[in-house]
């Protein structure tokens, strides 16, 4: 701007010696307003150098200018992209952490979900168990109950056993001898002594109640076979010794009641 201002005072200079060399004759008026001329052309020079040169720096100023706000506007961009990148990454790692909190929410719920399963199973378990030893307890109880009962009912009927057994072993004895064949009104085989008949009686009766006592099953048919036999050939003879038969009969079945008291009152004593 100076140098534009030097140009146009230089000019004006200029112009003012024109006008007056126009105005005066003199010579050393010419050569002096000559001299200036040139002053003011070598400042015209001068002032137009200065000011192409100011030009050129203003140019280079202005490229300068321009490169820096190139430069700015791309520092700005980078700036802008830095904050972009930034943000962008704050919400990533925003979203990353809230993931990660909701995964750690979620275990947190599976953890103590599975912590309620492990402890409802486990009271589930403890329940199965002190079900499972009340149920062997009652069971214990009820086997034992049972076992008692049934020890009872093995006394019981072992004590009824032993009862009939005794009660049928003194019908057989009361019986050894036969009222009928002991005192007979009439008799047509008086060849033979009453005594005879006695002691056949006695005897194949007895071996009825040791057959039967032993539970030897052949020898009681066998004792048996001979006691209906005696008491058959009792039968022909006249007078009450009919009544022998029907004696001899219940003595049989006496005999085979009491051989079956007696084998299962074996069983008993086997089991103890």
């Amino acid at each position: 701007m100076d140098t534009l201002l030097k140009l146009l005072a230089v000019l004006a200079v200029a112009w003012a010696g024109w006008i007056y060399f126009q105005n005066s004759g003199s010579e050393a008026e010419l050569r002096k307003v000559r001299n200036e001329l040139k002053v003011a052309e070598e400042e015209q020079r001068n002032a137009q150098a200065n000011y192409d040169e100011e030009v050129r720096k203003r140019d280079a100023l202005t490229e300068e200018v321009t490169a820096i706000k190139e430069k700015n506007q791309e520092l700005k961009k980078a700036i802008a992209a830095k904050k972009e990148e930034k943000r962008m990454r704050a919400i990533e790692e925003r979203r990353e952490r809230q993931e990660a909190e909701k995964k750690a929410r979620e275990e947190e719920r599976e953890e103590s979900a599975r912590e309620l399963r492990e402890a409802r199973e486990a009271e589930l378990e403890e329940e199965r168990r002190e079900e499972e030893e009340e149920r062997k307890r009652l069971e214990a109880e009820n086997a034992e109950m049972e076992r008692e009962s049934a020890e009872q009912e093995r006394k019981r009927e072992k004590r009824v056993l032993k009862d009939r057994v005794d009660s049928y072993v003194r019908r057989l004895r009361s019986s050894l001898v036969c009222p009928h064949v002991a005192a007979p009104k009439k008799r047509k085989d008086h060849s033979r002594p009453i005594e005879k008949f006695t002691t056949q009686w006695t005897g194949r009766l007895q071996k009825c109640i040791d057959a039967a006592l032993q539970g030897d099953a052949k020898k009681l048919e066998t004792a048996v076979s001979s006691f209906r036999s005696l008491a058959k050939s009792l039968y022909t003879m006249s007078g009450n010794t009919s009544g022998c038969l029907e004696i001899a009969e219940e003595c049989i079945r006496t005999s085979q009641d009491l051989m079956k008291a007696r084998k299962r009152l074996e069983k008993f004593r086997e089991a103890q």
